[in-house]
This record gives structure tokens, sequence and C-alpha cells, in this order.
């Protein structure tokens, strides 16, 4: 066997060895676990109901506020007759 043929030979098997299986799956991240604090949260509002308490606490300050600004204006609109 001549050298250019030992070359060519050699450099097909080093091709062939270099890669020509299957790729491997890149790294996934591992899913983001809840904090802690969101969980103790969670556990506290469920025994309590501080949740709904704070919601219905909310609405009612907004309807508060908006009957106090329906009031300005038509206090408003009595003093311009």
């Amino acid at each position: 066997m001549s050298l250019p043929a030992l070359a060519v030979m050699s450099l097909a098997v080093l091709v062939g060895l270099s890669g020509c299986g299957p790729k491997p799956e890149p790294p996934r991240a591992p899913p983001p676990s809840p904090s802690v604090r969101a969980t103790v949260d969670e556990v506290v509002d469920g025994m309590t109901g501080i949740g709904s308490l704070k919601t219905g606490t909310r609405a009612q300050n907004r309807i508060q506020d908006i009957n106090a600004e329906r009031q300005r204006q038509l206090d408003e609109a009595a003093e311009l007759e």
C-alpha cells in the first residue's frame, strides 16, 4: 500500500470516527422551583382567608373613592345652576 493511499484511508477512518453518530440532546435547565415564601403565603391564606379579606377591603376603598368623586361632580354641577 502506498503512502498516499494509507493517508487517505487514515483520513477516512478519522472522519468516520469524528462525529457521524447521533448528536446528544442539549442539557436542559431544571424547572424553577416555587419560592418557599409563596408556598407559606398560600398556606396562610388558605387557613385564614386573608387574601379574600384584602381583596374585599381594596374593592371597598375603590367604591368609596368612586362615590366621593361622583359626589364632588354632583356638588360642582349643583353650584353651577
